[in-house]
């Protein structure tokens, strides 16, 4: 390594939080929504975790059927 490169000690870091300036609350929030679009949120969500299981259930039925029936 030539004498030019040094590694910066431990002491002498930069702080990331000096680094990085906080952003504001009013920028990342979006406020309050619409208690109709919150439900339909979470009814989204519901169906689509409805849809995986049911699908889920149906690959492993056919899988265990087929395995049954080399045996």
């Amino acid at each position: 390594m030539s004498e030019s490169v040094k590694a910066r000690p431990y002491n002498d870091r930069v702080e990331l939080e000096s680094v990085i300036e906080p952003v504001p609350a009013d920028a990342t929030s979006l406020g309050m929504i619409p208690e109709y679009l919150e439900t339909a949120i979470y009814l989204y969500f519901v169906v689509v975790a409805a849809i995986g299981l049911f699908l889920h259930r149906h690959i492993w039925r056919g899988y265990r059927r087929t395995e049954r029936s080399e045996n």
